[in-house]
């Protein structure tokens, strides 16, 4: 395992089934149930529904806070910064999006952000928007739920990203 997934699996990433307890953002459990009942609503109404997957590039923020000419990396500063980035993050996002959007930590790193109702257009313009407001380690993808396609599938699809 590189240095990088090592930090990656120590970060606190713990949630009551309603919360992340680290962020304040939404809970993966709460995530899928709001999803699960989206999926349904998008079928009947033929509603376009987004993810955005928001990841932090671990490699590109341990260069920017930890330069190399530092000999060692503390171990538990790196993690606390990245834990302080991720509660950041959290801010920055609710911050930028609509209070109707769903935004989850569903990883130790990552967010995903539920969008209903957009048109593709709207959402690129979107992305470009929120790249510019949000720091240049934080990678943003987003995926396009096809129609009828089911909730595992399309994770599957989010997740490759």
């Amino acid at each position: 395992m590189d240095e990088s997934m090592q930090f990656i699996s120590d970060v606190y990433f713990e949630n009551n089934g309603e919360i992340d307890l680290l962020t304040g953002a939404m809970a993966p459990e709460r995530f899928n149930q709001i999803l699960a009942r989206d999926l349904q609503l998008a079928d009947r109404n033929l509603t376009q529904l987004s993810i955005i997957n928001a990841k932090m590039n671990i490699e590109m923020l341990l260069g920017d806070k930890f330069p190399s000419n530092k000999p060692q990396l503390n171990y538990e500063e790196v993690i606390s910064d990245l834990e302080a980035e991720l509660v950041r993050i959290a801010f920055l996002l609710k911050n930028l999006f609509r209070q109707s959007d769903c935004i989850s930590r569903v990883h130790q790193i990552g967010f995903w952000i539920l969008l209903v109702g957009s048109g593709e257009f709207q959402l690129n313009r979107l992305i470009l928007r929120a790249k510019q407001a949000l720091p240049s380690y934080l990678e943003l993808n987003i995926s396009f739920r096809e129609q009828n396609e089911n909730q595992i599938d399309w994770y599957a699809r989010v997740d490759a990203l």
